[in-house]
C-alpha cells in the first residue's frame, strides 16, 4: 500500500487540475468560433470569456502550488512570469517578480504556495515582492493594512500548528513544501511589511 499521504494528495491535486484544464479550454475556443462565425460581441459573452481566463489562469497557478514536484524539470522564467500574472492579473495584489533565472519545479511550487501566504496577508492589496541572489531568497508583502498577526501567521514564523481550514490551507502546505526542501527562513516584521529570507539548496 502506497503510504506516502502527501505525496498522493498532491497527485491528486495535478490530477484534477490536469483534467479540468481542458474544458475550460474547449468554452474558450468555443467563443473564438462564435466570434468568427459572426456573433455580435456583448457583455455576456464578455463575462464567459473573462470568467473562462481567469479560471484558466487559476488551474496553472494551482497546478503547480498544490501539484506533484516531483523529478527535476524545471520552469523557465517565463512559463513562470506567465503563471504568476494570469493569477494576479484582476487581483488587488501585485507580484514584483525580481527573478531571471530559470528555477526547479520543487522551487517554484514552494514560491507560489508562499505567494499565496503573503496574499493571505494584504487583504486589502498591497505588494509582494520577490528576489533572489544565488542561493538566497527573499520575500517581502507590503501595505499599509496587513493582517500578518493571525493565528496562521504566528503558526507559520513559530512553527505550531493551527487549525486548518479551505482558506488557510495553503499555509500549511507551505510549511510542508518548505521542510522537504531544508528551508529553515528568517522573519522580519514591521507596522506595515512581513519580510522572509531563506536559503535553498535546489539547482
Amino acid at each position: 500500500m502506497y503510504k506516502d499521504i502527501e505525496r498522493i494528495s498532491s497527485l491528486i491535486s495535478s490530477r484534477i487540475c490536469h483534467d479540468m484544464v481542458s474544458p475550460v479550454g474547449a468554452i474558450r475556443n468555443g467563443l473564438e468560433l462564435l466570434e468568427m462565425s459572426g456573433v455580435k460581441p456583448s457583455l455576456e459573452l464578455d463575462l464567459i470569456n473573462q470568467s473562462a481566463q481567469n479560471a484558466n489562469a487559476r488551474l496553472s497557478y494551482l497546478r503547480v502550488a498544490f501539484g506533484d514536484a516531483g523529478g527535476s524539470s524545471k520552469f523557465s522564467q517565463q512559463e513562470i512570469t506567465a503563471i504568476i500574472g494570469a493569477y494576479f492579473e484582476n487581483k488587488r495584489v501585485r507580484v514584483n517578480w525580481q527573478v531571471t533565472t530559470d528555477q526547479p519545479r520543487s522551487v517554484v511550487k514552494t514560491l507560489l504556495l508562499l505567494i499565496m501566504c503573503f496574499e493571505t496577508g494584504l487583504p486589502y492589496g498591497g505588494e509582494i515582492l520577490v528576489r533572489t541572489a544565488d542561493s538566497t531568497w527573499a520575500i517581502t508583502g507590503s501595505d499599509d493594512r496587513t493582517a500578518f498577526d493571525t493565528p496562521h501567521w504566528d503558526a507559520m514564523i513559530t512553527g505550531q500548528d493551527f487549525e486548518l481550514s479551505s482558506a488557510t490551507v495553503h499555509f500549511e502546505l507551505a510549511r510542508a513544501a518548505m521542510s522537504l526542501n531544508d528551508i529553515n527562513p528568517e522573519w522580519g516584521k514591521t507596522s506595515g511589511a512581513l519580510r522572509m529570507q531563506f536559503q535553498t539548496n535546489a539547482a
